[in-house]
């Protein structure tokens, strides 16, 4: 069984993709992750066991080891941008808009990966959409909604 060193999460500034920037907060119970082989990046080691909660007001990228964010957009409109699907594998993330203001939050796909889903803009307060990376059948990954 190969050994993986522990990785220091990415708000104390090392480790993961996800580096908190403007207008992000993190709020965890839990830091599980391995590193991937020759420069794969960062996953969870159970990405769907629990929780990981990001808090944001501007545009985001959420990095492997995230997989709930909570958006407030009473600042404005922004984008939060999900992680590589091919890196995260059989992952889940959801997003939630958690403002009643009139400013959408838009959930992007990472370059190169697909979204499966009717709609990725949240509108109203506590819209939300649960995505699961999914094996695209061509080679490639993308993420397909799940609720």
């Amino acid at each position: 069984m190969p050994f993986f060193p522990p990785v220091t999460p990415p708000e104390s500034g090392g480790g993961g993709s996800g580096a908190i920037g403007p207008g992000a907060s993190s709020s965890t119970l839990g830091y599980d992750e391995v590193r991937e082989p020759a420069g794969k990046g960062v996953r969870p080691l159970y990405p769907t066991a629990y929780w990981r909660t990001f808090n944001v007001t501007a545009a985001y990228t959420m990095g492997e080891a995230f997989n709930n964010v909570r958006a407030n957009a009473t600042g404005g409109a922004f984008t939060v941008t999900l992680p590589s699907a091919g890196l995260y594998r059989g992952g889940e993330v959801v997003v939630m808009k958690t403002d009643a203001s009139g400013n959408a939050v838009t959930v992007a796909a990472a370059s190169g990966d697909t979204l499966w889903a009717a709609s990725g803009s949240l509108a109203a307060q506590y819209d939300f959409i649960r995505l699961i990376a999914a094996d695209d059948g061509a080679g490639g990954y993308g993420w397909q909604q799940s609720g």
